[in-house]
């Protein structure tokens, strides 16, 4: 079950005038809050990188006319593997956009992103790698496939990346 409310204790309810005056119940952030610590804003365009990469590996099959992308097993994971490239790309968004202290639930996004999407991307790259290689060795070896064959290495290989560059994004608490 997914926990519920997680950041509630990060803010409290104050009232404040708006601009009329008039009193309202505003949320204030009293968490602790976080830095990265590198330069995460350079890492972050440099991990769009292979982001952008293995966007472009999982969208060229679905372009590519070829016998193998008409095999459920070859395409269904390259679909899905648009998921975690959509969350690799708020993670990279997030953490270029962040300045110089971060809260607790933008800390969270951005820094435990990187390990499970990028892991998510390289195993479904790899199950369509595998649909691939099955569809080689029963029906034949066609340039198109070879096309989809590389194009999906190479996201399988930007997951791998990824994932390993999982404590590039870490922050630390200000004090």
């Amino acid at each position: 079950m997914v926990p519920r409310r997680k950041y509630i204790n990060d803010y409290v309810l104050q009232e404040l005038p708006d601009k009329k005056g008039k009193l309202r119940k505003v949320s204030v952030y009293k968490g602790p809050l976080y830095r990265f610590t590198g330069d995460g804003a350079k890492t972050a365009r440099a991990l769009s990188v292979p982001v952008l990469a293995a966007t472009l590996c999982c969208v060229t099959p679905l372009v590519t006319v070829s016998p193998a992308t008409r095999l459920m097993y070859v395409m269904v994971p390259l679909v899905l593997a648009l998921l975690p490239l959509a969350r690799l790309w708020i993670c990279v968004y997030d953490a270029v956009r962040a300045g110089e202290s971060v809260t607790r639930d933008k800390k969270d996004r951005i820094s435990g992103s990187l390990a499970p999407w990028g892991m998510t991307l390289l195993v479904l790259a790899a199950v369509s790698l595998a649909g691939q290689a099955y569809n080689l060795i029963a029906a034949g070896f066609t340039r198109p496939d070879g096309v989809v064959a590389v194009t999906t290495a190479v996201a399988a290989g930007c997951g791998a990346y990824l994932f390993s560059r999982r404590n590039a994004l870490e922050m630390e608490e200000i004090k």
